[in-house]
């Protein structure tokens, strides 16, 4: 972890959140040990908001950062959030240009995840444990992870997730706050490891 912003940082973020919470946040980021958690993790935790300015930049856009902290979403700056979690801010910009088409870049989703009634989040919890799920044959001693076919994603996930408050006539959260507990609540990645492949099984 690096050592973060100054103390002119208008956000003020040292003050906000401290180092022990830095701590916290940077081992949780790599616990996650699966490219696409860390993908997911970035992508809700940025929020890609339009320049009212567009002449000064050849981007019409900015990105804003956040860090959830015993469920309140702390804004921070850019340099706090990647020396936080000690990523680059290439790797952080290619996230955005492969989730660009989510609604989660609303600058408005954070507010309206606060808002999210505890009944909606239980009903995606109950979506994302109908999945069946695997748990990895050879890495089962090192790692508790389970995983689902990889032709599955997230946001397959989700449509699907709609479809079901659509039978049920109950309105559907947003995709950030699905992609939120499934990256937060949730050990699950997409394909197994490729040390679970078994010739013999297979044949």
């Amino acid at each position: 972890m690096k050592p973060g912003c100054g103390p002119k940082c208008r956000l003020r973020c040292h003050e906000r959140l401290l180092q022990h919470r830095r701590e916290d946040l940077f081992h949780n980021f790599w616990r996650l040990g699966d490219i696409n958690r860390q993908r997911d993790y970035i992508s809700e935790h940025t929020v890609r908001d339009r320049k009212k300015l567009r002449n000064t930049s050849r981007r019409n856009f900015t990105l804003k950062y956040y860090f959830e902290v015993d469920g309140i979403w702390v804004r921070v700056c850019k340099t706090f959030f990647l020396h936080t979690l000690d990523v680059s801010d290439k790797f952080v910009q290619n996230v955005q240009k492969l989730y660009a088409s989510s609604p989660h870049s609303d600058q408005q989703g954070r507010k309206r995840q606060r808002r999210v009634s505890s009944d909606a989040a239980d009903m995606v919890r109950e979506h994302i444990k109908s999945f069946q799920t695997l748990p990895s044959h050879y890495c089962r001693k090192s790692s508790s992870r389970e995983y689902l076919p990889g032709e599955l994603n997230v946001r397959k996930m989700y449509r699907m997730y709609v479809e079901l408050c659509q039978e049920r006539s109950k309105e559907a959260v947003k995709e950030s706050f699905y992609r939120h507990i499934f990256v937060t609540e949730f050990n699950i990645s997409f394909q197994a490891p490729k040390k679970d492949k078994c010739n013999f099984c297979i044949a």
